[in-house]
């Protein structure tokens, strides 16, 4: 946690220019651009679409929340430099722009939603919560998820029609990343139930085959 933190001071450090070039060029990309945390985000992701019992579930599930910290405290920064930008176009009446609009909504819910993801990712915290509030709570992993792409998409799309070969391609891997994890999650959800029915079967079986007490 404390070098996401370091990151997102990094990045601060940049914005007040205090920082060499070099360094100012790897603090937009990492934080400003949000890359690291969409990293992260992504393994936290896909861990939930691999087959449980597997070498890399087991190894990626046990870092799981620690990830998801992580990532939760560098996407609060990038978030944060973007609603700066958005804030001052809204002031300097650019807000009626469609997409600036829009941008500036996603970008609030996605700090909103960060916020409760992260600490209830703390394990500290997750013993004080119920587990059917932790679940639902965890549900809005998911809306976090898609705004995460819509959020990008958008920062994305006008460069991209403008004629910028490389946020196409940016576009272009964002899309296939996040739709390719739709389609999985939507599979291993159909999956582990599958599983779950199969295994009450087998215990309904078990059960059937038990002799029954006698009676009294």
């Amino acid at each position: 946690y404390a070098i996401a933190i370091a990151f997102d001071a990094l990045y601060l450090a940049a914005i007040l220019g205090w920082l060499p070039p070099a360094l100012n060029s790897f603090a937009v990309v990492t934080v400003r651009r949000g890359l690291l945390a969409v990293a992260l985000f992504v393994i936290v992701m896909y861990v939930g679409v691999l087959k449980p019992g597997t070498t890399l579930r087991r190894y990626f599930g046990s870092i799981r929340a620690t990830l998801a910290i992580a990532a939760c405290i560098l996407i609060l920064g990038h978030v944060a430099s973007y609603l700066v930008t958005y804030l001052t176009q809204l002031f300097s009446g650019d807000a009626g722009r469609p997409l600036v609009a829009v941008s500036l909504v996603g970008a609030l819910v996605l700090m909103v939603l960060a916020i409760p993801l992260g600490l209830t990712s703390l394990r500290a915290i997750r013993r004080k919560v119920s587990t059917s509030v932790w679940l639902r709570l965890q549900k809005l992993a998911y809306l976090f998820y898609a705004l995460i792409y819509v959020h990008a998409g958008l920062l994305l799309l006008s460069p991209a029609l403008a004629g910028s070969a490389t946020a196409r391609t940016n576009l272009i891997v964002y899309t296939v990343i996040f739709v390719a994890y739709a389609v999985l999650r939507l599979l291993r959800a159909r999956a582990d139930r599958s599983t779950a029915r199969a295994a009450a079967l087998r215990r309904d079986e078990l059960a059937s085959q038990l002799p029954s007490s006698p009676a009294r």
